[in-house]
């Protein structure tokens, strides 16, 4: 394989689909078309069941607990976080305002702020 002609379609040895991102609330299957193309298909099932898994991990979380340097305070779909970083033109206040928005709540996974 030539690396310096190397296409995303070069994943796959043969025709076929993948399932390539799979988060609650969205999906991205990679089919392979040959020729070194690829098609591309998202899909958004259930936000419903996104919204139902950042409840029930809100319910669990516990301040009293020792959280390290990382700390999950969100789950957005990534169809959101593309079109909430195009709005704010990768401004990070802005995306931490909408983040801690009261409007957006049911993407938080804790009560913290961002």
């Amino acid at each position: 394989m030539n690396l310096d002609n190397f296409t995303n379609g070069d994943m796959f040895h043969d025709t076929r689909t993948v399932l390539f991102i799979d988060e609650p609330g969205y999906r991205v299957w990679l089919t392979n078309l040959g020729n070194g193309e690829m098609a591309v298909q998202e899909q958004w099932p259930d936000v419903k069941a996104l919204l139902d898994h950042n409840a029930a991990e809100a319910a669990e979380f516990s301040r009293n607990q020792k959280l390290g340097d990382m700390v999950k305070v969100a789950s957005v779909p990534q169809w959101l976080v593309n079109q909430w970083e195009e709005e704010t033109q990768g401004d990070k206040a802005l995306l931490r305002r909408k983040l801690n928005d009261p409007d957006n709540a049911k993407f938080r996974t804790n009560g913290m702020r961002v």
